[in-house]
């Protein structure tokens, strides 16, 4: 499967900048702009790092805090939702690492729990019911 990063003159249109502070907005056009594939420190305990690879040929050697995994939902992208998906992805997480996903599917939940996550569902984000969280214990 290909992968493809929306553009910054796409993204800023959605306007979610409107109530942020400029430092925020700064911030934001940062992630959305600075180039692939180094490290961009965002605050003192916070860097983002970014990729065009594939998660099913993603190899590292870090581990990590924070999984944001804003794929397409499981009826668009199927392949993404995958067992195998969430053992690597559980995998590559410190123990207390946060796994986060917009959905909130019976099926993503049992996979999560299924890979040895910690699962809650949290109120979604707004036009949003329910969101899953993920904690590796």
């Amino acid at each position: 499967m290909e992968t493809l990063a929306l553009p910054y003159s796409l993204i800023s249109n959605l306007d979610y900048q409107q109530t942020w502070s400029q430092e925020n907005e700064k911030k934001f056009k940062l992630m959305h702009t600075e180039k692939w594939e180094i490290d961009m420190p965002l605050r003192s305990n916070f860097t983002l790092h970014k990729t065009l690879v594939p998660v099913e040929y993603y190899e590292t050697n870090k581990v990590f805090d924070l999984i944001y995994f804003d794929a397409f939902g499981p009826d668009k992208q199927a392949e993404l939702w995958q067992l195998e998906i969430f053992k690597k992805l559980f995998e590559l997480m410190n123990t207390g690492g946060v796994f986060v996903t917009y959905s909130a599917k019976g099926d993503v939940r049992r996979s999560l729990l299924a890979v040895g996550f910690e699962v809650s569902k949290l109120e979604g984000p707004p036009h949003k019911r329910h969101m899953l969280r993920a904690i590796k214990r």
